[in-house]
């Protein structure tokens, strides 16, 4: 449910955004939830890829540091390269 809500580009920000959350608690050792969240790095509005940042972080998967550092590339938000950098430690075990 709570994917189906963060992928959906018509639904509430607010929602979109916890529920990418959600999805980074509940969707560790799924590799679709992973794929799914990285989706939402290139498609959503800030807000909610602040969160798909941070759920990636959460899901501990090694993977999802390549999709977080090739947005890095294609960013020059300043709060979206630190939220970046913060999540690439967590997933390095560092944070």
């Amino acid at each position: 449910m709570a994917t189906r809500i963060a992928l959906d580009a018509h639904a509430d920000e607010g929602g979109r955004a916890a529920a990418a959350r959600e999805v980074g608690v509940l969707g560790r050792g799924n590799p679709q939830a992973r794929h799914d969240l990285e989706t939402l790095l290139d498609s959503a509005p800030w807000r909610v890829r602040r969160e798909t940042i941070g759920a990636l972080a959460e899901l501990k998967d090694p993977a999802a540091a390549e999709a977080l550092r090739a947005r890095y590339g294609r960013t020059a938000l300043v709060p979206e390269l630190r939220a970046i950098e913060a999540a690439l430690e967590k997933l390095r075990g560092e944070g």
